[in-house]
């Protein structure tokens, strides 16, 4: 007999109800030289009798070996001292595999010499029968361990998703006795492995036993002697020092998924054996791991179901408190004790909006109290970016120049990023004489916004600031194609309130293209109604040009002098023929949550990038402001110095790396190298013009990709040059140069108008399931309409959860309306509200206060209706029936028990409506 190409080594034991279907997919295999080993582990079921059938059936293929019952180790390690393939296959005997699965995995072996092929499987719940795919993590090919050690990390300790070598397995055993038999041996088999192949496709069909899984016997514990035996075996081989660190991390994350399985284990009596567990695991990681907190691994790979509740499971006391309070609770009981504790210990991902206003506090009261008294003076210059985070290259062009007399510059920044500055000016030799640094949450930044006649920013200015009259406002649209409104939001409804304020009421809008605009009217939910003038530039040295003409005079305007790229390496002491890489993501996740999983996965990758950068390939990274990466384990990967602009870094790399998309548009210098690289799904769809320009851009979404792509040293194809100067200077801008030299703003000519119906609907503080139906209804009555959902932003936090999966399509348009009511507010409220003459008070009068605070709010906008669902202050339901020449007030007419103003209230908003209570 030939030898078999491959040895399927089969375990039985009591699984007559799934053997047969295991037995046909090995016996249909496309393969030929195949040999299946069967070992039958003392089954006490009718394995034996389904084993003997299909031997007698195919008894050149299927090999049956009866053992007296030794447990799963034994089986194997018997089965495979009776195989002969040059490949050997552990296959789990109630599962079953795809009809060419061993001709493909020993076709990939012997084509690519690998002695070890891992690849991906489905996923078949037990009790659903769902099949779900589960796909391979590695990403490089033919590799070894040894070159990528952070491989071994993700690396799954399954048996059967490998295909084994002969030679490669003889030598080891799965230990006997134990539970988790599979886990040294899969990472004692990749320690070993000279090549390592990946197939991406599901080969193996593996049932999944929740029950099994899930349980908890003291064999549970075994978990230990597992990782023991890893060790031993590892320092026996000589490999423990080349991968402890991995080593350290597996242990680390199987001893925690061990916790997580505990948690929701709701079997009564356990008390004793959960305690058991708890201190048998603390009492090795305090024994060999106690400096656990401080790796890499931990911090970036560690999945996030467990990294969320690390400080539970990294802690015995913790643990140890877990089991005794909840011993006795019922399964509900429980959940509801670990989510409070989860709401009062989980800190990473909440943001209160009430520390916000907090701390917002100071600047607000001062803002308040100037702007009553203090008139903005047109020599005055108010200058932030990123919320004081940050310092916008265009901000350096523009302090390049020298100012008319008495001009005076305010430039908003955190205590974090005045290092920064006093290095930037440094560098760009800026006189600073004449620049006041204002931290964002003092009385000084309150002082400014209210006194400063030119204001510059690249995010919306606070909720309570209301530009005046004799002020110009500038808004820079220019460095990320998301707003932060989506991107790194704090509570997403919150900003989406202060871009869209500020977008409607700011004097110029500068996007570096159209597309860029599309897409920031589109994620700021204000497309088809915000009129703002618009242009499009994507040169700061125009752009600065223009301004300093157009919003002050300023003596002999010039432009800074860039770093380049031989008097950069030359600064940092690198050699001429080092390539210099630049990365500078965004993190721009839908929520802070995700943002944060965004940074770990991030991180993560940058330590696979580290190992396989040569010497002559140095990363410089910039995050973006307010994420740190510490990059001081690192050889290869280095934050960009202070001194240092991002412009500076982008005009004097070989490869730009980044997720940002509009920053290609602008200041890259062509033949430049742009890599997109995002290791998680991208979020933000792209316009299609814009997928178009970035058709050349490879995008890479993991970091062996990348690599792969920086060794090519790709340059910019002539093709990707024009379509993305293309995209830079679309055809409906106008250049900035042939704008009219008086000073006053042309209407924009971009914006395309809406023939749909511009609907506004508001709901109050609250949105109740009745104005859920209500809304529903109106929806499908009404769909060629755009509908927009107003209402306090700050007072139903909670509805957008809700809105989201139920209305996914709607707009919403939350309000922040004028914290500094006037005197006429007062008096009008007390009028109606105190001496009850809601029935004979003017509506005109509320009407007009109504206007003035809707128009310094939404500036032009208007709609085609208004309909007012709920009562809240007289104050909002002037400001919303302000907002349409067609207004709706769905009220009911208060009950016997309302409040004598609440009764008031309803009357007199029915009454600017033109209605009466009750009647539409």
């Amino acid at each position: 007999m030939n030898t078999p190409k491959v040895s399927i080594i089969l375990p039985v034991y009591n699984v007559a109800e799934f053997l047969p279907a295991c037995l046909d997919s090995l016996l249909d295999q496309t393969l030929d030289q195949l040999e299946i080993v069967a070992v039958n582990d003392g089954s006490t079921d009718t394995s034996a009798a389904i084993l003997q059938a299909y031997q007698e059936k195919y008894p050149s293929k299927l090999f049956v070996y009866t053992t007296t019952n030794h447990g799963v180790s034994h089986a194997r390690n018997y089965g495979f001292s009776k195989s002969h393939g040059e490949y050997v296959w552990f296959v789990d005997s109630d599962d079953f595999i795809q009809p060419s699965a061993c001709e493909q995995l020993y076709t990939k072996a012997v084509q690519d010499d690998n002695d070890l092929v891992l690849f991906s499987y489905y996923n078949i719940d037990m009790s659903s029968g769902k099949k779900t795919p589960f796909p391979m993590r590695h990403h490089n090919q033919n590799f070894s361990f040894s070159e990528k050690p952070y491989e071994m990390s993700i690396l799954s300790p399954y048996p059967w998703i490998k295909l084994i070598q002969r030679e490669l397995f003889e030598g080891l055993a799965f230990p006997e006795g134990i539970r988790f038999e599979d886990l040294p041996v899969a990472y004692l088999l990749a320690a070993k492995a000279r090549n390592v192949g990946i197939i991406d496709e599901c080969l193996y069909n593996y049932r999944k036993n929740v029950g099994f899984l899930g349980s908890l016997t003291p064999a549970t514990a075994d978990i230990k002697k597992a990782v023991i035996y890893l060790k031993d075996c590892m320092n026996s081989l000589g490999f423990l020092e080349t991968y402890r660190t991995e080593i350290d991390f597996i242990t680390i994350r199987h001893f925690f998924f061990r916790f997580w399985k505990l948690l929701t284990n709701y079997e009564t009596k356990k008390k004793d054996l959960k305690l058991d567990l708890i201190n048998q695991l603390f009492d090795y990681i305090d024994a060999f791991l106690p400096d656990w907190q401080n790796n890499h691994y931990v911090k970036y790979a560690l999945p996030d179901h467990l990294f969320q509740l690390l400080y539970l499971y990294g802690s015995r006391k913790e643990m140890l408190h877990f089991v005794n309070t909840c011993d006795g609770m019922s399964p509900n009981q429980q959940k509801a004790w670990l989510k409070d504790y989860k709401a009062g210990h989980n800190n990473a991902y909440i943001f209160s909006e009430d520390r916000l206003i907090d701390q917002e506090q100071p600047a607000k009261e001062s803002y308040l109290a100037s702007n009553t008294r203090v008139l903005p003076e047109p020599g005055y210059i108010f200058l932030e970016s990123m919320e004081g985070q940050d310092i916008h290259p265009l901000f350096l062009t523009l302090l390049s120049g020298s100012f008319a007399k008495g001009t005076r510059v305010f430039l908003s920044l955190t205590a974090k990023a005045r290092p920064v500055w006093q290095r930037l000016s440094q560098s760009y030799q800026l006189d600073t004489s004449c620049v006041t640094l204002i931290s964002p949450d003092s009385e000084d930044y309150g002082i400014a916004l209210a006194q400063c006649g030119r204001l510059i920013t690249d995010q919306p200015l606070p909720w309570y600031f209301h530009k005046g009259t004799k002020q110009r406002h500038i808004l820079l649209c220019t460095e990320s194609l998301i707003p932060v409104t989506s991107a790194n939001c704090l509570t997403s409804r919150h900003d989406l309130a202060r871009w869209q304020h500020t977008m409607f009421t700011c004097d110029l809008i500068v996007f570096p293209n159209k597309d860029i605009l599309e897409n920031y009217m589109e994620h700021a939910m204000i497309a088809g109604i915000c009129h703002t003038d618009t242009y499009f530039s994507t040169d700061n040295a125009a752009l600065s040009t223009y301004l300093l003409k157009e919003l002050w005079t300023p003596v002999d305007p010039s432009l800074p002098i860039f770093t380049e790229a031989d008097i950069f390496r030359q600064n940092e002491g690198l050699a001429a023929d080092t390539k210099l890489l630049f990365c500078c993501p965004l993190f721009a996740g839908k929520d802070r949550k995700q943002t944060f999983h965004y940074v770990r996965s991030f991180t993560d990758a940058l330590y696979q990038l580290d190992n396989d950068l040569t010497d002559k390939q140095i990363l410089y990274l910039a995050p973006a402001p307010g994420y740190q990466v510490d990059c001081s384990s690192f050889k290869h990967i280095r934050l960009l110095p202070i001194q240092y602009s991002i412009t500076d870094l982008i005009r004097s790399c070989d490869v730009l790396i980044t997720d940002y998309r509009s920053i290609l548009m602008a200041d890259c210098n062509l033949p430049t190298s742009v890599l997109r690289f995002l290791p998680e799904d991208d979020p933000y769809p792209l316009s299609s013009s814009l997928q178009k320009a970035l058709q050349f851009v490879p995008a890479c979404t993991n970091a062996p990709a990348l690599i792969r792509q920086l060794q090519a040293t790709l340059s910019v194809s002539d093709a990707f040059a024009s379509d993305m100067l293309q995209a830079a200077k679309m055809p409906e801008s106008r250049e900035l140069s042939s704008h009219p030299g008086s000073g006053d703003l042309s209407q924009n000519d971009t914006a395309v108008p809406s023939i749909k119906e511009h609907i506004l609907w508001f709901t109050g503080r609250k949105i109740s399931s009745e104005q859920m139906d209500q809304l529903s209804s109106f929806i499908s009555q009404h769909p060629d309409a755009q509908i927009w959902l107003s209402y306090n932003v700050l007072q139903d936090p909670k509805a957008e959860a809700y809105l989201n999966i139920h209305f996914p399509d709607i707009w919403y348009l939350p309000l922040r309306i004028d914290p500094a009511r006037s005197l006429f507010w007062k008096i009008s409220s007390f009028f109606i509200t105190r001496l009850g003459l809601a029935s004979i008070y003017p509506p005109g009068r509320m009407l007009r206060l109504g206007k003035q605070a809707y128009t310094r709010y939404f500036g032009p906008v208007s709609f085609d209706q208004v309909f007012i669902q709920a009562t809240d202050n007289l104050q909002t339901i002037a400001f919303c029936a302000a907002a349409a020449p067609n207004v709706n007030c769905n009220l009911k007419a208060p009950g016997a028990d309302a409040s004598f103003a609440k009764r008031c209230q309803t009357v007199f908003a029915h009454r600017l409506a033109g209605k009466e209570p009750g009647t539409g």
